[in-house]
């Protein structure tokens, strides 16, 4: 049993891919922007709207910019 994930969250519908989170399986419900923090460092993924390769039921999100606060 993976127990990274509490068993009443969502299944996984997008991966990141590109940027420090690169492979990254998350789960969104609309297609806005997805930002990862990492330190002081955001980093902005945005949909493609396309399946992925590797997992191909889930859709890309791709790093697109970083932000430095």
């Amino acid at each position: 049993m993976d127990d990274r994930q509490p068993s009443d969250a969502p299944a996984p519908n997008a991966v990141l891919r590109g940027g420090p989170f690169d492979g990254e399986l998350i789960h969104v419900t609309t297609q806005v922007p997805v930002v990862r923090h990492a330190g002081k460092v955001r980093h902005v993924y945005q949909s493609t709207q396309e399946l992925d390769q590797e997992y191909p039921t889930l859709v890309i999100y791709v790093h697109k910019h970083t932000l430095v606060y």
